[in-house]
């Protein structure tokens, strides 16, 4: 007994105390922004939108694509979304049902939803990383098909306040490097999610005060899940946990400032090597979620933390800009949104003290743009030592 922590352990303690210390002064501030709650619905219902969309999937990772469909069906809170986009990097087609309500409805205190969809993919040169935290900054380039099948069935407590998941996932690949000729055999995973959510924010889709805690358990083994067995003995575990603290600084009728803060920590446990790296996701940084002024995907290992500090500031008002029933499903533009961010993170092979050496860093501005029925559109910016990073997509970071 040296007297002296590891540094592991010292900052594992000192992040959710920090947090929670905010907590205590969130808590007295909490006066200053009322409670928004807004459901993720249309204005009215049968609503048509094609907006630009984000999806992960697995092995792949995040894909911005265009998405059409329905809105709000029948009043039901129910979505119909169809996928159909492609570039010089990927195909990607696919089909989706949003939150069908087995029991209550959205208004309801407690309630039970189901949410599914299919995805099609082909690869044409989609760049990918080598793993580790120190892999070459230039990508090689892959090709093939990818088929995706998920499920989530949701318990929601509290009007969307506590959300108790499971999440079974399918999915189907033939890959290979571009300059080849021959595909390996075909893969097939099954893995299940188990996702629990705590949110204690002003509202889920813009938080301006409030705290959301999250918590996940993918794991992948032999008995596989209700889309059937895995054909092989391999398996793991992936336990990711991620705080989210918003601070109210200064509101009046026509802006708010917010001081947002985000942790988040992904480790592995039955560390299988027979298994990819790229099949598993939760432990990577990059791309329009964590790490914005890097390449998608650009560091992927066994464990992954990670800290983003945003400050947002909201220009509230009519903007005179409402949606059609088209593009923006009948939405009307609450508010235009600056984002200042700065942002750590490292991955790791062990869990150890390597994982909170050299910290990867990336500074950067959003702009986003805030409709009345949960959408957030936003540009982000992101420069790191690799240069620059830009992401366009609708949901915010966290």
């Amino acid at each position: 007994m040296t007297g002296i922590w590891p540094r592991k352990a010292i900052l594992s303690y000192t992040v959710p105390v920090f947090f929670f210390s905010l907590l205590i002064c969130h808590s007295v501030a909490y006066g200053l922004i009322p409670e928004r709650r807004r459901q993720q619905k249309s204005a009215e219902p049968n609503q048509y939108y094609i907006v630009p969309w984000f999806v992960r999937i697995e092995g792949i990772g995040t894909l911005l694509g265009g998405v059409g469909g329905i809105a709000n069906v029948v009043d039901s809170g129910t979505n119909l979304a169809f996928i159909n986009f492609q570039n010089d990097k990927f195909h990607i087609r696919g089909l989706a049902i949003d939150d069908v309500f087995l029991l209550g409805d959205y208004n309801s205190p407690s309630s039970l939803t189901v949410t599914g969809g299919d995805l099609d993919i082909e690869l044409k040169n989609l760049d990918v990383y080598e793993i580790g935290r120190d892999s070459d900054s230039q990508p090689f380039q892959v090709k093939g098909t990818l088929k995706g099948r998920a499920l989530q069935i949701q318990w929601r407590l509290f009007i969307d306040r506590l959300k108790l998941s499971y999440e079974p996932y399918y999915g189907k690949d033939s890959i290979r490097l571009a300059d080849q000729m021959e595909f390996g055999r075909e893969s097939e995973n099954r893995a299940t999610r188990y996702k629990i959510e705590l949110d204690l924010t002003d509202d889920r889709y813009d938080s301006r005060t409030g705290v959301r805690g999250i918590w996940i358990l993918s794991k992948r083994e032999p008995a596989g899940n209700i889309f059937g067995d895995n054909e092989t003995e391999e398996e793991y575990d992936i336990v990711s946990r991620e705080l989210s603290l918003f601070l109210p600084l200064y509101a009046s009728d026509s802006q708010v400032h917010t001081l947002a803060f985000n942790y988040y920590l992904s480790t592995t446990h039955q560390i299988n090597p027979n298994i990819p790296l790229n099949r598993r996701n939760g432990n990577e940084l990059g791309g329009p979620v964590r790490m914005r002024g890097y390449p998608n995907r650009r560091f992927v290992d066994n464990h992954t933390l990670y800290y983003a500090v945003e400050h947002r500031w909201t220009f509230l008002g009519a903007f005179g800009t409402d949606g059609d029933g088209f593009l923006l499903s009948n939405d009307t533009l609450e508010g235009l949104q600056l984002a200042f961010f700065y942002e750590w993170g490292q991955v790791s092979e062990f869990l150890d003290d390597s994982l909170y050496r050299d910290m990867k860093t990336d500074y950067g501005i959003g702009i986003r743009a805030v409709w009345d029925s949960t959408l957030v559109m936003r540009l982000d910016v992101g420069i790191s030592e690799e240069g620059a990073g830009t992401n366009f997509i609708i949901v915010q970071p966290f």
